[in-house]
């Protein structure tokens, strides 16, 4: 079990990155600090979805289900806050930008 649902955490997280990267490549005009909010969450609760449906059959194995439960959200709070920090950062370097081109 343990074996499973290890394999099954890394397949998801990488699900979860993938579907962030495809989120932004279908999408490529810049999103708002909301649109990325509400994108994230969409792909954070199928995700989820996801682990739940897979370890439904294991329920008997609930203390296990937690812990991974777990490992999967900090996986996907890892790479949520890098998309986040990311994004952040290119907000304040284009609007640094545009207060440069104005001040001159």
């Amino acid at each position: 079990m343990e074996i499973y649902c290890r394999d099954l955490i890394e397949q998801l997280g990488e699900s979860h990155e993938t579907d962030i990267s495809q989120c932004f490549s279908v999408d490529k005009k810049s999103k708002s600090i909301e649109e990325l909010y509400n994108s994230l969450k969409n792909i954070r609760d199928l995700t989820l979805e996801k682990f739940y449906r897979s370890t439904r059959v294991i329920e008997k194995h609930q203390d296990m289900i937690q812990k991974y439960k777990e490992e999967l959200k900090n996986i996907i709070n890892n790479t949520e806050q890098d998309v986040i920090t990311a994004t952040e950062e290119a907000h304040q370097a284009y609007t640094r930008f545009i207060l440069s081109i104005i001040i001159k």
